[in-house]
């Protein structure tokens, strides 16, 4: 592996020119032959906590977008907040409408 496999064992991590650059070194070792498990799992950063956080919340996003049930929950709530507007925005224009009239009787 020699001196480019000795320069990958920070890829990723302290201060430096950010994270597009160790992955494009991470790129470049697979390219060369580089061990794809050891490469992958430091691509993968899975000491990262950033990283489980947005698999969590990406996993939580398609369990609840994919089951019938939540789906119908989230269908029958934004009904009822659109008649919600809807309602709101009917007794606006009848109050604008009475405020007119009176403007117009005085």
């Amino acid at each position: 592996m020699g001196a480019h496999a000795a320069g990958m064992a920070g890829a990723g991590q302290g201060p430096g020119p950010g994270p597009q650059a160790g992955m494009q070194q991470l790129f470049e070792e697979l390219a060369e032959g580089g061990n794809g498990l050891n490469t992958l799992t430091r691509m993968l950063s899975l000491d990262d906590t950033e990283f489980w956080k947005g698999a969590l919340v990406g996993a939580a996003a398609v369990l609840l977008l994919t089951n019938d049930q939540v789906q119908d929950a989230l269908f029958k709530t934004g009904a009822k907040a659109k008649g919600a507007v809807k309602s709101g925005a009917d007794k606006v224009k009848e109050r604008m409408s009475t405020a007119s009239e009176k403007v117009g009787d005085a």
